[in-house]
């Protein structure tokens, strides 16, 4: 790890600047009045204020967003479903063959959750999916911390 030169430098702001640009533009196109000088750039707010600002519509939790969109769609019945994450290595593998190849992985997984524990693997086998979906690509930023609190 070494620090960047300019060209990531660069390259990271670029990438954050084109966020912050979509970000904003699709908020002043989905709430009609606001007044992002007052509202964007990090800021915070609670529950009330957010409403005064035109930032949101109502305070409630998913749940009461999920009722509230089906009564205003006129659903009585609906499905909801919680997407995965990213697709791990053993995930991709098996997409690839139609599951008639099992992961190399699969018998250095099993060692590795011996060891680090039943807390400990969650954790593990996070940061494992993630090193193989960066296999190859420019890391901007990765945490490098694991922490198993036993």
């Amino acid at each position: 790890s070494k620090p960047w030169d300019g060209d990531q430098r660069k390259a990271v702001r670029d990438m954050m600047t084109d966020t912050y640009n979509l970000f904003t533009s699709r908020v002043e196109a989905g709430r009609e009045g606001i007044d992002l000088s007052k509202t964007a750039e990090g800021r915070l707010f609670t529950g009330d204020k957010g409403i005064e600002l035109n930032m949101a519509d109502d305070i409630g939790s998913l749940t009461d967003t999920i009722e509230a969109m089906a009564d205003e769609l006129g659903m009585e019945r609906y499905d909801v479903l919680d997407y995965p994450g990213p697709m791990s290595f053993d995930d991709l593998i098996e997409s690839f063959t139609g599951g008639m190849v099992a992961s190399p992985v699969q018998g250095m997984e099993q060692v590795l959750q011996r060891v680090v524990g039943p807390q400990g693997w969650p954790v593990v086998k996070q940061r494992i999916d993630a090193a193989v979906m960066l296999n190859g690509q420019p890391v901007m930023l990765i945490d490098p911390a694991i922490i198993v609190v036993k």
